[in-house]
Formats: structure tokens, C-alpha cells, sequence
């Protein structure tokens, strides 16, 4: 219930599928059709899955003008890629490179909609700009990651909002990537899977992805942590525990809540 209340938070996808509508007159039934099978998946929801159905139908709506020529609608799609049935033939469907390809084409939609955007920087984000201008190896109020990375996109993309944001979406890939790999060690390839679309769907990542933050970094970097704790927990070895360390401290190095990491870890080795 607390992830379809933040859906509904989240209403950029409600103003883009507004916009596919009206360009897309002559499939508007189509689209009245699907809004209405997401008023259904809602009332009806009971778990992350039929989240997960929510949004990747809307996703599904905004790549329609783009995948016109595929074979099945989105509805049919989302409902057989995420099926209740806990049937290995129907998830079969959701195969590794075919999320990677899902995955992929996602973040490109959330680049393509930065370089379109003519929403200016913030405050925050101006301010991690003008640090950008000057590499330093810690500033002010925040330490140097966001610098670091802004100026690396800026160096390349040039001075513009759209390149200040785009490694935004690319590490919220990289962090249901990193998601996917440390619940596929965790709990098989299944949950893997389910972990890198709930990632990529969460309205918090979404919108995140269209921001630049010091959380940004600390997320990815978290995650690593999580994944190498998790093999260091199957095989424990002084490569695996130096990079948990060497993560955690580029964690510390994009924000200082990494601490929480340190103290919640502490606090787990002393109760197990």
C-alpha cells in the first residue's frame, strides 16, 4: 500500500502519457483502455507485483508510439512477464538479456527526456556545478563525488542542464545492475530479476533520475557494499572484505549519512 501511495506522488509519467494521448488521437481508446486496466491493477493490488504491473504499464504507454510494430500490446506483455503464477514457464519470458534490454531502454528514455526538458537547474544543483569548475577533494558542505562526477559529464557533454543531470539515470542503472546481482546471490535468479525491476520502477528512483544529488552516488556505492557483504558471507576472503571497505568509503566520499552503513553494520555483528 505505501508503494501505491507513492505512485500516485509521482505525476511526470501522468503528464507524459497526457502528452502521448492527445499526439496519438487515432489510439486514444487504446490508451482510455489501459488507464483503465491500471485503475483495476490498483484496486486490486495486494503486493509489489501488481506495483510492478502498475508501472511498467505505464512505461509501456510512453514507449507505445516508439514500439508500434511490436507483436504484443503492453498490457499483454506486462501481464505475462509479471504473472502471479508462480510458473517458471511464464517468467522464463523475463530472461537476463531481455531484462538488460528493458533496463537499458528505460534509462535512454529518462536521458532522451533530460536533454528535452526545459526545467533549469536547482539551487543544490547549481551549486554542485560551480563545484564541478574547480576539482577539489572536498568542499564546503559536501564531499567531492558530485563534483567529481558533474564535471566528468560536463567535461565531455558541455556546460548544459541535461549534461549536468545524465549520470543520474546511468547510476540508477548501475545500481539495479548491482540490485540484481546481489539478490540473485542472496536469494537465485528469480528474485534477482524481480529486485532490478522493482529498482528501475520505484517512483523515488524515477524521479531521482532526473536530478542530480550527493544521495545519487551514495546509493550506488550502498549497494555495492551490500553485494560484496553478501559474498563475504559465502566466501570469506581479504579481496572481498578490501572491497567492501574501498566501497564503503567512496560512499563516505558522496555523502556523510554513509555512516548509517557502519553503525547498522556494527549493530548486526554484535546481535549475530
Amino acid at each position: 500500500s505505501i508503494y501505491l501511495c507513492l505512485s500516485n506522488v509521482y505525476a511526470i509519467i501522468h503528464y507524459v502519457l497526457q502528452l502521448t494521448a492527445q499526439t496519438n488521437t487515432n489510439r486514444s481508446h487504446k490508451f482510455v483502455a489501459s488507464y483503465e486496466y491500471e485503475a483495476t491493477v490498483v484496486s486490486s493490488a495486494s503486493s509489489l507485483l501488481s506495483f510492478m504491473k502498475l508501472w511498467s504499464i505505464r512505461i509501456m504507454m510512453i514507449m507505445r508510439p516508439i514500439c508500434m510494430s511490436y507483436p504484443w500490446s503492453p498490457e499483454e506483455f506486462v501481464l505475462e512477464l509479471l504473472s502471479f503464477r508462480n510458473n517458471a514457464k511464464t517468467f522464463s519470458l523475463l530472461s537476463g538479456p531481455l531484462l538488460l534490454f528493458i533496463l537499458i531502454s528505460i534509462t535512454c528514455l529518462r536521458i532522451y527526456s533530460l536533454y528535452t526538458s526545459p526545467i533549469e537547474l536547482s539551487v543544490d544543483e547549481a551549486q554542485y556545478w560551480d563545484w564541478s569548475r574547480n576539482i577539489e577533494f572536498g568542499y564546503f558542505t559536501k564531499p567531492p563525488i558530485i563534483a567529481w562526477v558533474i564535471g566528468l559529464s560536463t567535461t565531455i557533454f558541455g556546460n548544459e542542464e541535461w549534461a549536468v543531470r545524465l549520470c543520474s539515470p546511468l547510476i540508477h542503472l548501475f545500481i539495479s545492475i548491482v540490485l540484481w546481482g546481489t539478490s540473485y546471490i542472496a536469494f537465485g535468479a528469480k528474485a534477482g530479476r524481480i529486485a532490478a525491476l522493482i529498482w528501475i520502477f520505484t517512483p523515488a528512483a524515477s524521479l531521482g533520475s532526473f536530478v542530480i544529488s550527493t544521495d545519487t552516488p551514495l546509493l550506488l556505492f550502498w549497494s555495492f557494499c551490500i553485494l560484496f557483504m553478501f559474498k563475504l558471507f559465502k566466501n570469506q576472503s581479504i579481496v572481498t572484505s578490501t572491497l567492501v571497505g574501498m566501497f564503503l568509503g567512496l560512499a563516505f566520499l558522496s555523502k556523510y549519512a554513509a555512516l548509517y552503513f557502519l553503525i547498522f553494520l556494527i549493530l548486526w555483528w554484535l546481535i549475530y
